[in-house]
């Protein structure tokens, strides 16, 4: 990330290239692609994914693997009011307390 952002080469590369609809259209497709199956195992290692809690795959795509579904009973919405729920899957992030400058 370092090089992308603050190397001259790295930022013409995300400008010339990685930043462009085209670009995101091919990894989309890629992503679609059964070849892109090889990346889900990776993936679920590297950020400790809790595979118990979904549906088994297998999935065909790295893209399917992002549409799993939970298995009945997992992670239920909360009724509370005063608890905000997740509606979809990811890492949440919130300041208890905000100040001005903050």
């Amino acid at each position: 990330m370092r090089w992308m952002y603050e190397s001259p080469v790295g930022r013409w590369l995300g400008d010339a290239a990685l930043t462009r609809p085209w670009f995101s259209r091919c990894y989309g497709v890629y992503n679609s692609s059964a070849v892109s199956r090889r990346k889900v195992a990776p993936f679920i290692r590297d950020f400790a994914i809790p595979m118990e809690e979904y549906e088994t795959g297998p999935f065909a795509t790295f893209n399917d693997f992002f549409i799993r579904r939970f298995k009945p009973g997992q992670r239920s919405f909360p009724a509370e009011s005063e608890n905000f729920g997740a509606f979809a899957e990811g890492r949440y992030f919130a300041f208890e307390n905000l100040r001005p400058g903050t």
